[in-house]
């Protein structure tokens, strides 16, 4: 009987890693057409940091512009990061990979809340006439993911307790 529980158990469990393949195949799949794509759902995806600018002018009007003079840029990151942000994330496919994500990710930007955060500043600082520094903003953010990447694979090791 027991044999029998062993086989059923690793036939299972083989079962859920080739689902778990198969899916991620697939999730790869979809980023490698999606990054080339110039447009996703019928959206217009920006293919680098310049291309973006221009197209969040093309979607803040004058008066919305105008807010973003005289405020500090965190107020404006964080004012704009659940409204802005969620939409860059969402039509500019963060998440399942575009040209401009891809773009990001190629700087070391790879978190999809980072991306929208990363575009936020860069827009404000470009507003405001404030050098961008975009490649030391970028290595900032890889550095800061990276560390914290570090501390949990620390945290994570297995501690071997004596019997």
């Amino acid at each position: 009987m027991r044999p029998l529980i062993y086989l059923t158990c690793f036939l299972l469990c083989s079962i859920g890693l080739f689902a778990q393949d198969d899916l991620a195949a697939k999730k790869q799949k979809q980023y490698e057409e999606n990054i080339v794509k110039e447009e996703i759902n019928g959206i217009y995806i920006p293919y680098n940091i310049e291309d973006a600018m221009t197209q969040l002018n093309l979607i803040a009007n004058e008066d919305s512009r105008a807010k973003l003079f005289g405020i500090y840029e965190d107020l404006v990151v964080e004012r704009l990061n659940k409204g802005l942000g969620r939409w860059m994330m969402v039509n500019w496919s963060f998440f399942e990979g575009s040209r401009l994500s891809h773009h990001l990710r190629q700087m070391g930007v790879s978190i999809p809340e980072d991306m929208a955060e990363f575009l936020i500043r860069t827009y404000y600082r470009e507003l405001n006439d404030i050098d961008t520094d975009i490649k030391s903003r970028a290595k900032a953010i890889y550095e800061k993911r990276k560390k914290e990447q570090e501390e949990r694979n620390k945290r994570k090791k297995v501690q071997i307790i004596p019997n």
